[in-house]
């Protein structure tokens, strides 16, 4: 076998052993470590929430299943980023119609 057989083989290799790891990788540490963030500091949260949904998401698509823990990050971005934002937008709603004084 000549050196860049050998190259291409050991190449091949690790490939495999790269997309092993990518379709054993697991979100739900990352999604507890979010809701700790959450929970303490919500803008962190946020911000680490939707940065591991987005890795998970593309590793979705790259290994064509969804990792363990997508859900949970899904979840807790739906609850805690959306829920956030829908209740300032209601006290802004209501600050405007004068309901709540500031």
């Amino acid at each position: 076998m000549s050196p860049s057989e050998q190259d291409k083989e050991s190449s091949q290799r690790i490939a495999e052993f790269r997309s092993l790891m990518d379709a054993s990788k697991s979100f739900t540490t990352q999604a507890i470590i979010t809701l700790v963030l959450y929970l303490v500091l919500w803008l962190p949260g946020l911000i680490a929430n939707i940065i591991w949904f987005r890795e998970a998401s593309d590793l979705e698509k790259k290994t064509g299943r969804t990792p363990p823990g997508k859900g949970c990050l899904a979840s807790l971005l739906v609850v805690f980023g959306g829920g956030a934002c829908l209740s300032l937008i209601l006290l802004w709603y209501l600050l405007a119609l004068g309901v709540l004084s500031p």
